[in-house]
């Protein structure tokens, strides 16, 4: 197995219900354990661990599907 790289995204998603409505298709195509999201950053930040960086464009367009924010941090 390759060794997941780590990308951290700024969001809009504000609570829990936010994240619930992302996690089915974000577990779908990064995997359920590989995501992680922080509410308690002002940043809202989304992380991801992903071996593939083309999987960043298919995690940021689940997330902007649902409706919310996602923009790679620097």
């Amino acid at each position: 197995m390759e060794e997941a790289l780590e990308f951290k995204f700024e969001t809009n998603l504000c609570d829990l219900s936010c994240v619930q409505a992302i996690a089915p298709n974000l577990d779908k195509v990064i995997g359920s354990n590989r995501w992680q999201v922080n509410l308690d950053s002002a940043e809202k930040v989304l992380t991801v661990h992903v071996a593939d960086p083309g999987q960043l464009i298919l995690a940021e367009e689940v997330v902007e599907m649902a409706g919310f924010n996602c923009r790679l941090m620097k």
